[in-house]
């Protein structure tokens, strides 16, 4: 039998931010008929948001350490 999941009871385990949450926006099972300039396309869009969220997080972190005075 299955364990269900345990719910969080602390605030901080609450609102954990995690940066991996967000989801590519294509199905990996719908790509394998897509051809190799559709593919190389997606490629370059992946890495795009990619690099846009690593920008925002090191904008996230400067502020971070600015704030705390480092």
């Amino acid at each position: 039998m299955a364990v269900p999941p345990r719910a969080p009871t602390d605030l901080n385990e609450l609102l954990h931010f995690n940066p991996h949450i967000i989801a590519d926006p294509v199905p990996w099972w719908w790509m394998q008929h897509l051809d190799k300039d559709a593919l190389s396309k997606l490629a370059k869009i992946s890495m795009q948001r990619q690099q846009e969220v690593l920008a925002a997080q090191t904008k996230a972190l400067d502020a971070a350490m600015k704030a705390m005075g480092h």
